[in-house]
């Protein structure tokens, strides 16, 4: 394996998307959780606090990605390749 191979593999490890998505991950499984804020035996209360959660942790996500892609703009060069 070439230098720079292993740069780029030490760069990104395996676990970089769990501790990119942790809290997006965690929204997930409390969506499922049947312990809530709210029980979801109260109708339409019961399953909105679960949404709210989830859509309030997509909305942080795509803002980032977003603040992240700006800024990824800016260091490309045209002509290059991102990876480089």
């Amino acid at each position: 394996m070439d230098n720079k191979s292993f740069q780029k593999l030490s760069n990104n490890p395996p676990w970089k998307f769990l501790r990119q998505n942790r809290v997006l991950i965690l929204a997930i499984i409390y969506f499922f959780l049947p312990l809530d804020f709210i029980p979801d035996i109260i109708p339409v209360f019961g399953f909105g606090d679960d949404i709210l959660v989830l859509l309030a942790t997509l909305f942080v996500r795509y803002k980032s990605f977003q603040k992240a892609e700006k800024e990824a703009k800016g260091k490309i060069i045209e002509g290059q390749l991102a990876d480089e």
